[in-house]
C-alpha cells in the first residue's frame, strides 16, 4: 500500500484495509469484504463499490467521496486498485496490490 497522504495509511488510519474478498456482481459492481482498525479492535465490513460508465471505474461514499480504479490485474492471482478519496477538499491517494495465497507446492 502507497499514499500521498500517509497518515490514512499507517496502523490506524481510516484507508488502511485488508481485503478478505472481492466479488464480481451481476450488476457489474465489486462487493468488497475486508477488515479494518476500530479503536484498536480488527472489524469486518462489507462494501459495495457501483460500477461507473468508465471501464475498470467504481465509486463509493466513504470517508468521502471515492473513485476506486483497477489499474492493473489478471483476473485470477492479483488486482491492482488506484483509490482517490476527496474528503473536506483534499484529495488523497492510494496505490494498493492485492493478490491470492500462492498454491501450495508438493514435493
Amino acid at each position: 500500500m502507497a499514499s500521498n497522504n500517509l497518515s490514512r495509511i499507517k496502523e490506524d488510519g481510516d484507508l488502511r484495509i485488508f481485503i478478505r474478498n472481492i466479488e464480481h456482481l451481476k450488476n457489474g459492481s465489486l462487493k468488497f469484504n475486508f477488515r479494518f482498525m476500530v479503536q484498536g479492535e480488527c472489524v469486518g465490513v462489507s462494501m459495495v463499490c457501483q460500477k461507473t460508465n468508465k471501464n475498470g471505474e467504481y465509486s463509493i461514499s466513504y470517508e468521502g467521496e471515492n473513485k476506486v480504479l483497477v489499474s492493473e490485474t489478471d483476473y485470477k492471482m492479483y488486482v491492482i486498485f488506484d483509490m482517490q478519496n476527496i474528503r473536506n477538499g483534499t484529495e488523497t491517494h492510494v496505490l494498493a496490490l492485492y493478490g491470492t495465497p500462492a498454491p501450495a507446492v508438493l514435493l
